[in-house]
């Protein structure tokens, strides 16, 4: 363990000691479960050591935190999108129950809540599937298609609209939507780009510049395209580095893939999971639009990986709505 660097990493940030002394008894008894420094575990070995925190119930949010401020620290990339296949659900489905409530009301959540049990944090990714099929089953059991599209169609991982301040500040500044849509796609190839030319992960992904190359080539990818009243919009790809190198279509469907509660289930062929529960990456997409255009907005998806296809696309209809054009 980087005992000394990791300890100016804490002081740098301003980050309380205690937290840094609960980082470093973690990962010191991650080191003693193995036998051998984290910075060298493949991520069988990752596993393994998260499955004897998870078993004694101790996989909580700062548990993570911990053990993904040195990951990053110490620069193994693969190590820490890892962590993010375990972190990426965090209050989702709370967040989609909650919403069932409201939309549904208190007696149809009992019934949804009686067939169910809900995963807890620490779960592995090639296990929470089996709850997600669960679920969806138990939706479609009680409910017809639109309402399941309008319970899982939300802010689900409960992201503020301050996060989207700079596309709010674009949209005023441009001219027209396609003029925004442009800038706010040029803006996010800065970013990958400084994020590739610095070997950093961005988000959960390694950036390369084969990736920025490929993203600058569809606006769909992280923006839009306007067409007829249509925002036409790609979901960029999970792990869109080997995305790009993969030729296997099955693999392409599940590198593609987002979501903790659903990718696994693309290759494991013991689960068959709904369609359907590609609307909650919906809601997640929509999100930034409704934000600059200050109103809900319609989605629907026109491809995703569960559905066969090798990537997600969305339509958001913009009839009715007023846009600068």
């Amino acid at each position: 363990m980087r005992k000394t660097e990791f300890e100016l990493y804490f002081q740098e940030k301003k980050l309380p000691k205690e937290d840094y002394e609960q980082a470093v008894a973690i990962i010191e008894e991650f080191d003693a479960t193995s036998n051998q420094s984290i910075d060298d575990f493949d991520i069988q070995m990752l596993d393994n050591a998260i499955e004897k925190f998870f078993l004694e119930n101790r996989t909580n949010v700062d548990f993570f935190i911990a053990l993904m401020r040195y990951i990053r620290l110490v620069k193994r990339h693969d190590l820490f999108i890892r962590l993010t296949q375990y972190t990426g659900g965090l209050d989702v489905i709370e967040s989609i129950i909650a919403r069932l409530e409201k939309l549904k009301g208190p007696q149809m959540l009992e019934k949804v809540l009686k067939r169910i049990t809900l995963p807890k944090l620490g779960t592995k990714p090639e296990d929470i599937i089996f709850f997600t099929e669960a679920f969806m089953n138990t939706l479609h059991d009680l409910f017809n298609p639109t309402d399941i599209k309008e319970i899982l169609t939300g802010n689900n991982h409960q992201i503020p609209i301050s996060s989207f301040e700079a596309d709010m500040i674009d949209y005023e500044a441009a001219e027209s939507l396609e003029e925004f849509l442009k800038m706010k796609h040029q803006r996010t190839l800065q970013v990958l780009q400084k994020h590739a030319n610095e070997n950093r992960v961005w988000f959960e992904q390694l950036i390369t510049q084969e990736v920025v190359d490929y993203i600058a080539n569809n606006q769909e990818l992280l923006s839009a395209k306007l067409d007829n009243e249509i925002l036409y919009l790609k979901k960029i790809p999970y792990n869109i580095d080997e995305y790009l190198k993969a030729t296997d279509p099955l693999q392409k469907r599940y590198l593609s893939c987002h979501c903790p509660f659903a990718r696994e289930a693309i290759l494991n062929q013991k689960t068959d999971i709904s369609p359907l529960w590609c609307y909650c990456s919906a809601g997640f997409e929509k999100l930034p639009f409704e934000a600059v255009l200050k109103q809900p907005l319609k989605i629907r998806v026109l491809q995703s990986v569960l559905n066969g296809d090798d990537f997600c696309r969305f339509a958001i209809s913009l009839a009715g709505i007023d846009t600068k054009k």
